[in-house]
């Protein structure tokens, strides 16, 4: 009968206390394998963490992308009449326009827009300076909020188109994050038989934003 090669040495065949022998060595090598193995697996995992946390920071060097974005909006209180027989029944609407760069460019030159309807019988108040001249010691002193209006001929746009173009003074640029804001603008309604609804759209520029984005929000109201 052919012998088995596992069993035998020098064709000298294993003893049960030789072979218990090896077994023994074998399964000791084995854990020492293992535990090799366990510790190889550890230092790749490591190095894999150092290798992912490097890329995430060379990431975070490069430059991001450029993104020209901006949200503005209205809040305002609408002011009535008690009475509609009273001497004076104005309508005052007082709030806020805030607007928000909420990209990652710098938003040069800002400027607002309020479109009113209809155009007539509505004025606008507010931190308005009329005089061109910034120079002047009297400016020198004005509060730190100060709009003007851009066109020369801004009391016709204003009765032709309805439209108010006015931009800060105090102002020159946005940056990402920032919120400008004209504050406490007080629009005067003086309400007509035959004008029932009265509407304040607002619209926000930048040399970046050229076209414009509208006021998430607008002035409106019935009034009979």
């Amino acid at each position: 009968m052919e012998e088995d090669p596992l069993f035998t040495i020098n064709n000298t065949r294993f003893t049960s206390i030789q072979l218990k022998q090896h077994l023994l060595y074998y399964r000791s090598e084995m854990q020492k394998y293992k535990s090799r193995i366990k510790k190889l697996e550890r230092r790749l995992d490591k190095e894999k963490l150092e290798e992912d946390l490097k890329i995430e920071e060379e990431q975070a060097k490069k430059p991001q992308g450029s993104e020209i974005s901006a949200h503005a909006f209205l809040s305002y209180t609408l002011f009535l009449p008690k009475d509609a027989k009273e001497s004076d029944p104005t309508i005052h609407a007082i709030g806020h326009y805030h607007f928000k760069n909420t990209g990652t460019v710098t938003l040069v030159d800002p400027f607002i827009c309020f479109k009113v309807s209809p155009s007539t019988n509505v004025q606008l108040g507010g931190k308005i300076d009329y005089k061109k001249d910034d120079t002047s010691f009297s400016n020198m002193l004005a509060p730190l909020e100060k709009w003007q209006y851009i066109q020369e001929n801004w009391k016709d746009v204003v009765a032709d188109k309805g439209e108010h173009w006015l931009k800060p003074m105090h102002v020159k640029k946005i940056e990402p994050g920032e919120t400008a804001s004209f504050q406490q603008f007080d629009f005067t309604f003086s309400p007509q038989e035959d004008h029932s609804r009265y509407v304040v759209d607002a619209f926000f520029y930048a040399v970046q934003i050229p076209h414009g984005i509208k006021s998430d929000t607008s002035i409106s109201f019935y009034y009979k």
